[in-house]
């Protein structure tokens, strides 16, 4: 009922805030966990049937096995079905943002920066489509953007993104 809903809604959440302490914290000793743990937030999330969540936890599993693991062709296979769960929980402007921002971090960690360039290109024009962008999302894309660029040797771009991230921080 309600309440299972509920209790599946914290453990997903609960999943999704390890994940993300631990990814910031870049120790890749602990992704192997951390794909565990994103296989279980979705197991949690369907169970619950919350669509929404069963996104996000797909979303955060694909960063996890293609930043952090770098097991690029299993992630690949991950993204049909994280975009699958993406626009059947309604594609709306946050979460789409949010698949983008992963999907721009794996191809950047496969050195494909044209790609993950207009990956993070989507997720900017996406989060400002949003009816709630919060500055800490705008940084990270625009900061992500600007790196991509520095590695495709566009100098000049990567310091005006880097410049308007700073004007968010």
């Amino acid at each position: 009922g309600s309440s299972s809903c509920h209790l599946h809604d914290a453990a997903v959440e609960g999943v999704h805030d390890v994940e993300v302490a631990v990814g910031i914290e870049g120790d890749a000793e602990r992704a192997p966990q951390l794909r565990l743990g994103g296989r279980e937030a979705i197991v949690a999330a369907g169970e619950g049937k919350n669509d929404r969540q069963l996104a996000y936890a797909f979303h955060r599993l694909l960063f996890n096995v293609g930043q952090l693991q770098a097991r690029h062709d299993e992630v690949l296979a991950l993204v049909v079905g994280a975009e699958a769960m993406t626009a059947r929980a309604g594609g709306g402007p946050t979460l789409r943002t949010d698949l983008e921002m992963a999907i721009g971090a794996i191809e950047f960690g496969r050195g494909h920066y044209e790609e993950a360039a207009r990956r993070y290109e989507r997720a900017q024009i996406l989060i400002l489509e949003s009816d709630n962008p919060h500055d800490w999302e705008l940084r990270t894309i625009l900061n992500n953007h600007g790196a991509v660029m520095i590695s495709l040797g566009k100098h000049e771009e990567a310091r005006r993104l880097l410049e308007l991230a700073l004007e968010h921080a």
